[in-house]
């Protein structure tokens, strides 16, 4: 993962500009609205932007946190709600790199770049109401949810050492 600002960083800023003023023009009657702001997801999909800081040895576009961070800003000047949602993908996505063994982080970089996926986040870790716990060959998630940002129409929810897809 890059530190500096390249000639590529500066073109991914480029582009999420381009997005933001076209987030601008639903911004307000989606935010009455309320909901999921679908098609805006699906045109981050479709930017490659969800790739953003996957390194590139699994496919991704090897940028670094200055740039993801630069590019929430640029969407929450216009729309919190994807700034909202394009932040935690990018945290959702680094969940099994920082918790989860080698072969989990290799996994899910890959899986995460063949399938595009959009991460969210499934779980506070500060709210003590929600529990996870293995059963069998899977996991039983009980209790109370405080938020679940994303989640409608994201394709992989994370908690800290834990990935449920």
């Amino acid at each position: 993962m890059q530190l500096i600002e390249t000639k590529e960083s500066q073109n991914y800023l480029d582009l999420a500009k381009s997005l933001a003023k076209e987030f601008a023009e639903t911004a307000v009657a989606r935010d009455a609205k309320g909901g999921t702001p679908k098609h805006e997801r699906d045109r981050l999909r479709q930017s490659n932007l969800l790739k953003l800081i996957v390194p590139t040895e699994y496919g991704g576009l090897g940028q670094s946190w200055i740039t993801a961070l630069q590019i929430t800003r640029e969407f929450a000047k216009v729309d919190s709600s994807i700034a909202h949602v394009f932040s935690y993908h990018h945290l959702g996505v680094v969940i099994p790199h920082i918790f989860g063994s080698t072969e989990q982080k290799q996994s899910y970089y890959s899986e995460t770049i063949r399938n595009n996926w959009f991460w969210c986040n499934a779980l506070n870790p500060l709210d003590k109401r929600t529990t996870l716990t293995p059963e069998n060959n899977y996991f039983r998630l009980n209790g109370i949810k405080s938020f679940c940002s994303g989640s409608q129409d994201s394709d992989i929810f994370s908690r800290s050492k834990t990935f449920v897809s």
